[in-house]
């Protein structure tokens, strides 16, 4: 993956100041490849979007950025609109507008965000405020920005595509928080990611979720919301949210690395809740939950062991799980894993193995339907007052625990290193 390309934002060949909308507009309409647009301190309003259409270079990309991070603010009802573009950086700009998407790039390849605050004004509109669409999109890189709060409904990130799912981008080092809905949740939805949709869902992604963190993100229920196959979410921490980290729709995604941490009161707290075939769940620390840690559900719909039967009709559907691999992950505290529900078609050739839970209540693994699972060399530990915070205690079980840790506000975000 090609993701290093502008690791360092540089000054191009050609740089034009900008301090008023109208020297923005004008700027992004007459960029040229190398172009660097530097933004004053101040507000940036517009009743029309600030369209960016521009096919720069891996040797000369235009930056759009703050002269002084955080200090130049979209605001009111102006917006960026990438269209058909690639080798943009859009950097240390404050987005506080009203009613439109922040960023929206549609048809776009190498665009990277970065170092941004996104904390826009709500005003009860159903809303993504950054969002990645259209046809060929690939390598997008989304990286160390602030998205939070929020309570209207809709999401911080919604990445889908044209006729397949966006493709081979990267999200890392980005803070989520405070967000959670002031509605009923059957009247909408509100998750911090939703990566794919139902359309493209049977597309392959290639996406990687890392080094993320995700604080007070309350969902109904999906915090990430997966709806493509073969992504990659790693290494990232879950603090106090309500909801889980779910793989609505797709196949062959997989899960490890990640820290849920729970303060075993508030309800619905959970890990990971899955659909659709060949998932893997493995080396993950899980603490004082009150929702499963791992729920691999029943399903409405059959699509087979390939995943193959179905019609675009039934792509909303929740999916029966097949091949399943659970393993190697650390539970303390809060309900364990539960197999099967109460929907038709319970779970097959699914596996536990290896894991340790260790809790002072509840069983392990509660089936809840009859499923086709094989458990082996699980153990359950008495709790004996031990939180398992310390890393000695879980690095002997996860493999991959040399590249956890418990991230704070101070590891991401648009000041972190």
């Amino acid at each position: 993956m090609n993701h290093d390309w502008e690791k360092a934002p540089r000054e191009g060949s050609r740089v034009a100041k900008v301090s008023t909308s109208g020297e923005l507009h004008d700027a992004v309409r007459n960029a040229i490849p190398g172009t660097t647009i530097v933004l004053a301190d101040g507000e940036y309003d517009s009743t029309a979007p600030f369209v960016v259409s521009i096919r720069a270079t891996i040797g000369e990309p235009v930056t759009i950025r703050a002269a002084n991070p955080g200090k130049a603010v979209i605001t009111g009802g102006a917006c960026f609109q990438v269209r058909d573009s690639a080798y943009v950086i859009i950097q240390g700009l404050r987005f506080t507008n009203t009613g439109n998407t922040a960023i929206d790039l549609y048809h776009c390849d190498h665009i990277r965000i970065t170092r941004n605050t996104f904390a826009l004004e709500e005003d009860g509109t159903e809303l993504k405020w950054l969002q990645i669409r259209g046809e060929d999109s690939h390598h997008h890189w989304i990286d160390h920005n602030d998205f939070g709060p929020r309570r209207d409904k809709g999401m911080y990130i919604s990445a889908s595509g044209g006729s397949r799912m966006s493709q081979y981008d990267l999200y890392e080092y980005n803070y989520f928080h405070g967000s959670g809905p002031s509605f009923p949740r059957k009247d909408g939805e509100i998750k911090a990611m939703r990566i794919g949709l139902s359309g493209v869902s049977m597309s392959d992604g290639f996406n990687i979720i890392q080094y993320n963190l995700f604080e007070h993100c309350d969902a109904n229920p999906e915090i990430i919301s997966l709806k493509s196959c073969r992504n990659e979410v790693r290494f990232n921490t879950f603090r106090c949210c309500e909801g889980h980290l779910t793989s609505r729709h797709g196949h062959f995604n997989r899960f490890y690395g990640n820290l849920f941490i729970g303060d075993g009161q508030r309800k619905g707290m959970g890990g990971f809740r899955i659909y659709g075939n060949d998932h893997l769940i493995h080396d993950n620390y899980l603490e004082n939950l009150t929702d499963w840690a791992v729920n691999m559900d029943s399903g409405g719909h059959d699509g087979g062991p390939d995943g193959d039967i179905y019609t675009r009709e039934v792509l909303t559907a929740h999916w029966r799980v097949y091949r399943a691999k659970v393993f190697r992950n650390f539970i303390v505290n809060g309900p364990g894993i539960a197999v099967g529900g109460s929907k038709p078609f319970g779970p097959v050739g699914v596996r536990v193995e290896d894991n340790v839970y260790r809790s002072a209540a509840g069983p392990f693994v509660t089936e809840r339907a009859a499923a086709d699972v094989v458990f082996e060399r699980n153990r359950v530990e008495p709790a004996d007052g031990k939180a398992g915070t310390d890393p000695e205690e879980w690095k002997r079980v996860l493999e991959c625990s040399a590249q956890m840790r418990a991230l704070t506000p101070a590891d991401v975000g648009p000041k972190a290193p």
